[in-house]
Order: structure tokens, then sequence, then C-alpha cells
């Protein structure tokens, strides 16, 4: 989710994206890892895809509107993977939308509410629980043994640009390895949700959970 309002950065964030999407493809550290290593993406949009993440990191740009433009290259890159949806394995043949060109286009971003700027925040569901209080809070723990992390590991390394170890067939980021949720496991799952639940501030609960969980 990102912290920033339409009226904020939607001229500056429409003027980048045209530039952006101008850029010519440079292979880099994205078009090794997921485009030869592994084949999550074709090679022409994998280029493309660190030519546009490498002039945003250089940019220097405001957070809130360099969220603005990590949204929109992951929403364009999502059009143009070969995956089910998640990022655990990539499909043995070429899916038909990884054939088609990478194009960015501006995210839907919220208009600023007579009660002000939303907020963003990056904390463990516990550790909001805690700290926050709203009307209504959405749970969507996971339901197995498989980590968040694991299923859209690519998405994190594209954002946070920081060019990580990998392992394995679908090139995971190394720390997939060592950060730990007590959601994915039987033993700690029923008593992680229940300190959410004992702990949320908030009159309305709606929770998400699989019923083969």
């Amino acid at each position: 989710y990102v912290q920033s309002d339409l009226g904020d950065h939607q001229k500056s964030a429409t003027s980048l994206i045209r530039e952006l999407n101008g850029l010519p493809g440079s292979p880099g550290y994205f078009t090794e890892t997921f485009c030869q290593k592994s084949r999550f993406f074709q090679p022409k949009n994998g280029e493309r895809i660190d030519a546009i993440r490498e002039s945003i990191a250089k940019k220097g740009l405001d957070p809130e509107l360099e969220s603005i433009l990590l949204t929109s290259l992951m929403e364009a890159a999502n059009k143009v993977d070969s995956t089910v949806g998640l990022q655990m394995a990539y499909l043995k043949k070429w899916s038909s939308r990884s054939f088609k060109d990478l194009e960015l286009q501006m995210p839907e971003v919220l208009p600023q509410a007579s009660s002000g700027k939303g907020e963003s925040y990056q904390l463990d569901a516990v550790d909001a629980s805690q700290k926050l209080s709203s009307d209504i809070a959405y749970l969507d723990p996971p339901y197995n043994s498989h980590k968040y992390l694991g299923n859209y590991h690519i998405w994190e390394s594209l954002v946070l640009w920081d060019k990580p170890e990998v392992y394995g067939v679908a090139c995971k980021r190394v720390d997939c390895q060592t950060r730990k949720s007590p959601f994915n496991y039987k033993e700690s799952a029923k008593k992680a949700l229940e300190d959410i639940f004992n702990n949320l501030q908030a009159p309305h609960i709606v929770v998400s959970f699989n019923n083969e969980g």
C-alpha cells in the first residue's frame, strides 16, 4: 500500500512514467536472475525492468512519489510474467502474456480524504494489532507452510533493490530461508491469531482463511 494522495503527485508521476516508458532495455541483476537463471520473464522485459528500476533508484525521489513509480513497475511486470500468480515456480512453457511488451501505467492512487492523508505502516501483524486502531480490521494470514515472502519474493527484491543472493530453481532470496512467521506452523499459528484478535482495537473484523488451512 502506498501512503500517497493523487493531488500531491499525479503530475510528477505521470511525467516520470512517460519518461521511464521510453527507456531502452539494459540487462542487469533482474535479467540475469529472473530471465536467465530462471524463466519468470522474457529477457526483453527483464532488461527494461532493470533499466527502469535503476533509473528510479538514481533519481533520489520523494518517498511517496517513488512508491507510486514502484507500484507502477510491479503492476506492469505482473502483466508480463510467466507464472500462475505465485512466484514459487515459473511455467515450463512461456505464458501468452509474457510475450507482451512491458508498459508502465499510472496506478490507482486515492484522492485525499477530508479527514486527511492516509497512513501506511510496515509492521509485524501482532505489533500492528497492539499499536493501531481502526473502524475495521481485515486479516489475511497464511494458511499453510508457504511464506508470503517466498510466494512473492520477486516483488520484495524489486522494491528493495538490494540484489540479494538467491537459491533454488525459483531464485528465491536467501532470507526466505531465515525469515520465519508463526502463521506458517501448526503449533504456533492458532496462538498468533488469537493474540491479534485479543489486541485489535477495531469494532469490526473481517478474516480471509482457506477452509483447507
